[in-house]
């Protein structure tokens, strides 16, 4: 269910990238702090909760950059990048997958 064309991005004043940054951090910090509490929390219950918070922040950070931009393939720098992996790519290098990506895009 992706979408074959995404709309252009629009330009962003600095306070919203600036404010978009701090949110981004903010979650991955707030994801370390959760994957540290599961990691020495005794209680089942606790590390599992821990756990869930932890994938939360994880999805709401990457819905951040995927709506700030960073994320969607919409910008020749992706296909850039990704063909550029693929000219220097180790042998563990998912070829196949960058390559059914780069035909994606």
């Amino acid at each position: 269910m992706i979408p074959d064309k995404y709309p252009p991005q629009q330009p962003k004043k600095e306070e919203v990238v600036s404010a978009q940054r701090a949110l981004g951090h903010s979650k991955a910090r707030q994801e370390q702090i959760a994957e540290g509490l599961a990691a020495t929390s005794g209680s089942a219950v606790t590390k599992q909760f821990a756990r869930a918070v932890a994938k939360s922040n994880r999805l709401m950070a990457e819905d951040l950059l995927r709506e700030s931009g960073y994320l969607l393939p919409q910008s020749g720098e992706v296909r850039d990048l990704i063909e550029a992996m693929l000219e220097n790519a180790e042998p563990d290098f998912p070829v196949d997958a960058a390559e059914l990506l780069l035909e994606k895009l």
